[in-house]
């Protein structure tokens, strides 16, 4: 008998704010990913606080939400549940923004989640342990998460296992969708984040996050004059 997603988890209470902001800051990748990592974080308790002090239903760090909420413009209601999601996804924006290597889609979410996680710098020396290990490699979640722990010790576990949860309850969310008559999907190419990366304290409390966009920016102009030049 295949596994089926826990009652309580089938509330569609905050499903308006997951849809919302995963739609104004990645397009449309579905928006059941974000749902899916707030049940890992919180298992859906606004007003959840972890032994560290992560906060509400996407378990934010106080520095990570005093960041996000100065950058954005958020009120200080971190256990407000539409507050704390739109924090939430900007942080993950942030996450999947050092992730600029060409690599499959699902290898940036994995690798997103797991920055979350465990703070982006961790993630960054998990994949460079591997790569010297085995020059080449560290590309994909599945070798980079083999540097883990030669980084974090046993805790490495923790973030192996939350990457795994995170896409087992996405998928239990969309056969639950399907189920009900909806539709949805992960389709390559999908994803479209529309809005520039905020710098952030790290999810671990540590400064990670830097802004990707001012690179963009520069190669949008350098193509800009490339281009008059060429026509003129």
């Amino acid at each position: 008998m295949k596994p089926d997603l826990p009652r309580q988890f089938r509330s569609t209470r905050y499903d308006d704010s997951f849809r919302k902001y995963s739609r104004t800051y990645f397009g449309r990748l579905p928006w059941k990913w974000f749902k899916a990592q707030a049940i890992q974080e919180s298992g859906l308790k606004p007003n959840a606080v972890s032994r560290s002090g992560a906060m509400g239903l996407m378990q934010l760090m106080p520095g990570t939400f005093a960041e996000v909420r100065k950058k954005v413009g958020l009120p200080n209601s971190p256990f407000d549940p539409d507050t704390n999601i739109h924090a939430g996804i900007v942080y993950n924006l942030n996450c999947f923004a050092y992730w600029t290597e060409k690599r499959p889609l699902n290898e940036k979410l994995k690798l997103m989640f797991a920055s979350y996680n465990a703070g982006p710098g961790a993630i960054l020396k998990a994949q460079k342990a591997v790569r010297r290990r085995r020059p080449g490699e560290g590309t994909t979640w599945g070798s980079i998460k083999g540097g883990l722990p030669d980084v974090r010790g046993e805790r490495h576990k923790e973030t192996w296992d939350y990457v795994d949860k995170i896409c087992f309850y996405y998928k239990l969310l969309q056969e639950s969708f399907r189920e009900s008559g909806g539709r949805g999907g992960l389709a390559e190419g999908m994803i479209a984040p529309v809005a520039e990366p905020v710098s952030t304290t790290g999810h671990t409390g540590k400064v990670f996050c830097i802004i990707v966009g001012t690179v963009a920016l520069a190669a949008v102009v350098a193509l800009v004059i490339y281009l008059r030049t060429a026509s003129g």
